[in-house]
């Protein structure tokens, strides 16, 4: 079955056990209410979870070897963070 779930990120690479199949389908990334980083996700509960490793890179700075495919950007006070899967 079909669902949003979202994830929390941090400044450092975070991996997430997400349910997918082929494509990662990520709708949203920016601040909760709480103004903690997230990453929403359309999952399909159906499926078995597979690890994905967020890059999170600030304006400016090197990207990780790994970090191929950008899914947003989310304002956190003063910096521009860019996520990476």
């Amino acid at each position: 079955m079909k669902k949003v779930f979202k994830y929390p990120l941090s400044l450092h690479s975070v991996t997430q056990l997400i349910p997918f199949e082929n494509e990662l389908d990520v709708l949203y990334v920016g601040l909760d209410p709480q103004g903690i980083p997230h990453v929403w996700v359309l999952v399909d509960s159906d499926l078995p979870s597979k690890p994905i490793i967020f890059y999170v890179v600030g304006t400016g700075h090197d990207l990780p070897q790994g970090a191929t495919h950008y899914v947003g950007s989310y304002a956190d006070r003063l910096f521009m963070w860019h996520v990476f899967v």
